[in-house]
């Protein structure tokens, strides 16, 4: 023990003999600051390496949106050349109809038989079948006959041609509702009647006598709709329409046409079944007529 006690005090002495040498703590603040460094480069590595792993992100490697601007379109030059215009094709017409082309029908006479008038003019016709296969109808006053009235609509509204008289305006009244307002007249005889239809009176001069053999007739009081061709001077009220429905024309009188027997009563009604053709081929009355050789002057 007393050995030991005796060297450690000479030891310390012996240090505190030692000179102290400058470097010495230089080298010691150098070795801190190595330690330093190397703990600071050693975090600088982890970090980044979360980085690259997507765990942390980065400020450095943040990504901005990049705006790309729209492509600058050019206007096409413009041809050096007229283009060719777009020629629209108009439709065919419907081809004309001579008298023997033209399907008539006639329903049964009774107090007027239109078919005395057809027959003067060399026209054929056959009786009414109720299909509606036909160019134009013709409805006698009291015929026994039963027109459908929703098929005529839809007939005459297609392109078809429809002549009634008289009696049978309840044709009218069923088929074709504000049209015409009929009233009832029980006067007989001779009456005077302006013609209004201008292509009609070039050809019948501007009054003409109608005949009412009947004691019982039903008047036009009132004209909705169509065009006035004969007007009566004793009670100022029409004796002859047409009206125009959908593609086809409806033509009535309040008169018969076989009571009307003089030479210039048998001429307008001629007239009046040529004005039709007239309208089935898109042409005037005299057309139809130089088309069939029928001479006008000779009615």
């Amino acid at each position: 023990m007393t050995g030991d006690t005796e060297f450690t005090a000479q030891y310390s002495k012996t240090q505190q003999d030692r000179p102290i040498v400058w470097w010495e703590g230089c080298l010691n603040w150098l070795l801190l600051l190595f330690l330093l460094a190397l703990i600071f480069i050693v975090i600088w590595c982890c970090l980044l390496g979360r980085c690259k792993t997507n765990c942390y992100v980065c400020p450095e490697e943040k990504t901005t949106e990049v705006i790309v601007p729209e492509p600058i379109v050019e206007p096409e030059p413009e041809p050096d050349f007229e283009p060719e215009p777009t020629i629209i094709e108009p439709e065919p017409p419907n081809p004309v109809k001579k008298f023997n082309d033209i399907k008539i029908e006639v329903t049964r006479r009774n107090y007027d038989d239109i078919g005395k008038i057809l027959n003067l003019l060399k026209i054929k016709y056959r009786s009414y079948s109720g299909k509606f296969e036909c160019d134009m109808l013709f409805i006698n006053c009291g015929s026994s006959h039963n027109v459908n009235a929703s098929k005529l609509k839809k007939y005459v509204e297609n392109g078809g041609i429809v002549y009634i008289s008289d009696l049978a305006s309840e044709v009218i009244t069923r088929s074709f509702p504000n049209t015409l307002v009929f009233g009832v007249s029980n006067k007989t005889g001779v009456v005077s009647a302006t013609v209004i239809d201008e292509e009609l009176k070039s050809y019948m001069g501007n009054t003409i006598n109608i005949t009412f053999d009947m004691s019982g007739w039903n008047t036009i009081n009132n004209v909705i709709k169509g065009d006035v061709l004969l007007l009566n001077n004793d009670n100022n009220l029409p004796v002859m329409v047409q009206i125009p429905i959908g593609k086809g024309k409806l033509y009535y009188t309040s008169f018969h046409n076989s009571a009307q027997t003089t030479g210039n009563e048998r001429k307008m009604l001629q007239l009046l079944v040529l004005k039709q053709i007239a309208f089935l081929n898109d042409m005037t009355i005299q057309e139809v007529a130089d088309l069939n050789g029928v001479d006008l002057n000779n009615l």
